[in-house]
């Protein structure tokens, strides 16, 4: 029941980090497998599909359009 509460918190503080640290003029790849965490921090997004790039654009893009987002990672079953 700890760690339910104790994960949240240290994702906050880390995404806050990765932030302040990104905003210092410091270049930070951020891998996270939720998108939704990684738009929230991001400048710039890339997703990737089977091995391809297949968005290279901002994160604010994706944030607005959950559907593209989703659209992006699922595909059309190619």
């Amino acid at each position: 029941m700890v760690d339910d509460l104790v994960a949240p918190t240290i994702v906050r503080r880390l995404m806050t980090t990765v932030r302040e640290l990104a905003d210092q003029g410091l270049a930070v790849v951020l891998v996270e497998q939720f998108a939704v965490l990684a738009l929230a921090v991001g400048n710039r997004a890339y997703v990737l599909r089977r091995g391809k790039i297949v968005y290279d654009g901002a994160c604010a893009e994706l944030r607005d359009a959950p559907d593209k987002l989703h659209q992006l990672y699922l595909g059309s079953g190619s």
